[in-house]
């Protein structure tokens, strides 16, 4: 048989409060499936000085 080992860290009151902290926030959006609406613009010059 296979000797199992489970570590288990103390974690603080900061990590406990904020489960997000070990990943970034673009980590999170990617594993949620979100969309990034900041970059979501998109310029067309018509030619006839409109925009």
């Amino acid at each position: 048989m296979d000797k199992i080992v489970l570590k288990s860290k103390i974690k603080s009151r900061y990590q406990l409060a904020n489960p997000f902290s070990s990943d970034t926030r673009h980590e999170r959006m990617i594993k949620n499936g979100t969309v990034d609406l900041r970059g979501n613009l998109i310029t067309e010059d018509f030619g006839n000085g409109y925009v």
